[in-house]
């Protein structure tokens, strides 16, 4: 059964951009790792029409899969870490909800 988990961006100004992991090895590996394994069935993403709040849904093939990608060391250090930091420097909150 899949495990579907909901993110919530919301940032004070348009002037400030949704972050994007710009790392083409990362996005390799996201792809290699999680995309194309099938632990990560489907990204919807969401924008209100003022621009301010940026909805993902993620469909998971399992809530472990989350798990280990919420652990995994590169995940951590390519693109949690640096999407923190952006997000500290823009103004820029996440809200997320799980098994939604």
């Amino acid at each position: 059964m899949s495990y579907r988990t909901r993110v919530t961006y919301t940032r004070t100004s348009t002037d400030s951009d949704w972050y994007v992991a710009r790392e083409t090895d990362f996005n390799s590996y996201l792809q290699s790792q999680y995309i194309d394994t099938g632990k990560i069935i489907s990204s919807t993403f969401t924008d209100s029409d003022d621009g301010l709040t940026r909805t993902i849904l993620f469909e998971w093939d399992s809530e472990s899969s989350l798990a280990e990608f919420n652990a995994d060391s590169t995940v951590i250090s390519d693109y949690i870490n640096p999407r923190t930091l952006y997000f500290v420097e823009h103004n820029i909150t996440r809200e997320a909800e799980f098994n939604v």
